[in-house]
């Protein structure tokens, strides 16, 4: 048996229930049999996001599930198997175990060090080379009994230099580890398909991504190993050629190389390649490769490979979700356990995939608007230590008189930080400027928030009056107009994330934002405390958002995409309830934010909206509607429980700590129907907001049901 790969399985997603989700299922599933009323028992969909235990019964016509995430809820259409990478799809990353998936079934991607989720990919690949599985390979120098698998060659060195040392799987991963060992003549190529076999012409656009690791010897003589595709004519010459260099270590990486064809009019082929960039003089260095992929297109996707024995092209469908449940972000997200309170603990950051939910366990689920981090570098990347050291790039230290320190950068529990040592005597006030002066463009009138993570690492706060989080609007030169000055930090050995927002009123010379942790000297004696800042960012908001960070290793304004879940649902003459509960994550107040929809044929005929505590009920335009006695927004961190009951001409709304309210007038028909939540399609905003649990119940539950809900008193 291949080391790592189970061929007897078709399906080796790993389980991901436990006792106490079964137990909660067998608990349920009970009641229900025993027609007993508790309503915790009568949801259709019961998603408990912060406890990981969420249930659908019967939900848009699908079949009972039980699961720890709500995305895997879902149902899909797939014809013939997947595979699963447990990648992150950038290229440079780890990769976990490959996981064949039968047909029909989602597919969960968990990449090392990132957050797992449902992998969905809607359109279908194929890889056009035929033997990534590297079969037909027999172990040996070429020169001896050695014999390269099917459709590979090797160019650059002679063949009593290369070596078949084995093939075979690791963790799932078909390899060929092949050693080249011996003064090549020019830099070798190890070419992965025939040289007129994958038709191509200029301009088409391809990917290539391959796994590279490592093996033994060493990269002496050796400047990078590239991922490489060449444009070739109808008879295989070279016309022109790329590559991403990478430096491959130990571990198994996967990288992508994506390229538009330039070669002209005689390009007719393509080939993917690995090259070995030599320099001069002799090498001895052993790769794995695994997997190797050529597909159409400048983005790879998960890997395609043929059955085992039948090399051949291979193609992957297209997946297709049969039952209403979709989750959109056209970009990566970060997410971490917090409760929003300023100078709350934090816990680990993880990174999501593009269109994976983030769902954070003991939190619930966060969905937001889209934002940006105006400040290039909340990586805090460029940081040298030494005394004084150079600060991160595009940051300003100051001693205020006294000597700094940058004692070192890095990464804690996912969140990327830097130490600085401010000692001695200070003459005025220190701080920590995240951005330069006149960076961030701004105008008075608009709303925008600091937020930066901290903890004391050594030393005390001994002579300092104290620490807080400033932003100072400027002019365009960067004149120093007015301060806007946060409260108070209590800073301990804890790592605790702090905010401050505010809306600007500098009045018309105000262009530029200043963003700042100020550290205030009370004038008595000396100083020698060390500060870890972690993950600052400024945003055009009034209260925070979770952390928007740019790609590793890089620096630059960072935006996630907008977030949107929907989930379809079929009505009746019963009709539907609701139930929420969360806590909100930014301002509420002003204008008009959207909790909530449902909405039919892409209109929104009803929703809530939390800053009027309105409940928008007409068919197509938001003109019926009631609102509370007392509306009121939601203020960051409240905890919002709310239960909106639907039935023709009869409709109650209910959230904590407000009066039911009724309406009778509606005289709709609803046959289907979609919840949204996130940014929703045609309102004017959308509420930034962590749900910890949705309930949609298969009829209109009774008006005391829905008050006790919300934990309202009889």
């Amino acid at each position: 048996m291949p080391l790592g790969y189970d061929t007897a399985s078709a399906d080796i997603t790993p389980a991901r229930f436990n006792l106490k989700e079964l137990l909660f299922a067998d608990r349920r599933r009970a009641a229900q049999r025993a027609g007993l009323r508790d309503l915790k028992y009568r949801a259709m969909l019961d998603l408990r996001l912060a406890d990981g235990a969420c249930y659908r019964d019967d939900f848009a016509g699908g079949e009972e599930k039980f699961e720890g995430r709500l995305d895997m809820l879902a149902s899909i259409s797939r014809t013939g198997v997947a595979f699963n990478p447990n990648w992150s799809f950038r290229s440079g990353d780890p990769v976990g175990r490959l996981e064949e998936v039968a047909a029909g079934v989602l597919r969960y991607n968990q990449p090392p060090n990132t957050a797992g989720g449902r992998l969905l990919e809607s359109t279908g690949a194929t890889n056009k080379g035929r033997n990534p599985r590297f079969e037909g390979a027999t172990a040996g120098a070429l020169d001896g009994a050695g014999v390269l698998p099917s459709n590979v060659t090797v160019t650059g060195i002679a063949d009593s230099a290369v070596s078949v040392v084995s093939t075979g799987y690791a963790s799932g991963w078909p390899y060929l580890r092949i050693r080249l060992n011996g003064t090549p003549s020019s830099a070798p190529r190890i070419i992965l398909e025939g040289l007129t076999q994958i038709a191509a012409a200029t301009a088409s656009e391809w990917t290539h991504s391959v796994g590279l690791a490592l093996a033994a010897g060493s990269l002496t003589n050796v400047a990078s190993v590239g991922v490489r595709i060449a444009e070739r004519t109808s008879g295989g010459a070279d016309v022109a050629a790329g590559s991403n260099d990478v430096t491959p270590d130990a571990t198994h990486r996967r990288y992508v190389y994506s390229r538009t064809l330039s070669g002209g009019g005689t390009v007719a082929a393509i080939t993917h390649e690995i090259i070995v960039n030599w320099s001069t003089g002799a090498i001895d260095v052993t790769l794995d490769i695994l997997l190797p992929q050529i597909e159409s297109g400048l983005a790879a996707t998960s890997p395609v490979m043929p059955d085992e024995d039948d090399p051949a092209e291979s193609t992957r469908g297209g997946e297709t979700l049969t039952d209403g449940f979709a989750f959109t972000r056209a970009s990566r997200a970060h997410a971490a356990k917090w409760d929003w309170s300023n100078g709350g603990q934090v816990g680990p950051l993880k990174e999501f995939l593009p269109n994976t939910m983030r769902q954070v366990e003991g939190a619930g689920l966060f969905v937001e608007p889209a934002v940006t981090c105006k400040n290039r570098n909340s990586r805090h990347l460029g940081a040298v230590a030494g005394t004084p050291g150079t600060a991160p790039t595009h940051h300003i230290v100051s001693g205020g008189g006294a000597s700094t320190e940058i004692v070192g950068s890095g990464i804690e529990d996912g969140w990327p930080y830097v130490d600085v040592r401010w000692f001695g005597t200070p003459s005025g006030r220190m701080y920590m400027r995240f951005e330069g002066q006149t960076q961030i463009v701004v105008a008075t009138g608009q709303k925008w928030c600091t937020t930066v993570g901290m903890r004391l690492t050594a030393g005390t706060l001994a002579n300092i009056t104290e620490t807080k989080i400033r932003m100072d609007e400027r002019t365009s030169g960067g004149s120093f107009v007015v301060g806007k000055i946060g409260p108070a930090i209590a800073l301990d050995r804890s790592h605790r994330r702090f905010w401050h927002g505010a809306t600007l009123d500098g009045g018309g010379t105000v262009e530029r934002l200043d963003p700042q942790v100020e550290i205030v000297y009370d004038g008595s004696g000396d100083v020698d405390f060390t500060i870890r800042f972690y993950a600052a960012q400024i945003t055009n908001t009034l209260t925070p958002r979770q952390p928007v960070l740019p790609e590793p290793n890089t620096t630059g304004e960072a935006t996630r995409a907008a977030e949107m879940l929907t989930m379809t649902t079929t009505m009746n003459a019963l009709g539907r309830s609701l139930y929420i509960e969360g806590f909100t994550l930014g301002e509420t107040a002003g204008s008009t934010n959207w909790l909530l929809t449902l909405y039919k044929d892409a209109v929104n005929f009803g929703g809530y909206d939390l800053t009027n505590n309105l409940l928008y009920l007409d068919d197509y335009s938001p003109s019926g509607y009631f609102a509370s006695n007392n509306p009121q927004a939601a203020g960051i961190g409240e905890v919002v429980r709310a239960a909106y009951c639907y039935a023709a001409n009869d409709m109650a709304f209910s959230r904590e700590g407000f009066d039911q309210v009724f309406d009778t007038s509606g005289s709709n028909t609803i046959d289907t129907a979609t919840l949204g939540i996130g940014n929703l399609g045609g309102s004017a905003s959308a509420t930034a907001f962590c749900f910890s649990e949705i309930r949609i119940f298969p009829d209109r539950i009774e008006d005391e049901d829905a008050e006790a809900l919300v934990s309202n008193a009889a």
